[in-house]
């Protein structure tokens, strides 16, 4: 379940089991259905990115601090 830390089903994208290729089919063939169903969906999902994962604004400073910590520490 690698996905669910930052997933969620029907808001921000849609979550299949990964052994069940007919729900996986069902899933895509409804999407593909009704594209306009999942723009809210879409403008979820770029929103969770920039909010949590953005490079300048979260990863970076998460990764310098994380350094300066361990930078810190006596050995």
């Amino acid at each position: 379940q690698p996905v669910r830390e930052f997933i969620q089903h029907g808001y921000n994208g849609h979550l299949v089991d990964f052994f069940d290729p007919d729900a996986l089919a069902s899933q895509v063939a409804s999407v593909l259905a009704n594209p306009k169903a999942q723009l809210g969906l879409r403008a979820n999902a770029r929103k969770t990115v920039v909010d949590q994962y953005d490079l300048k604004k979260q990863c970076l400073p998460a990764q310098l601090k994380f350094l300066e910590r361990i930078s810190a520490t006596k050995h």
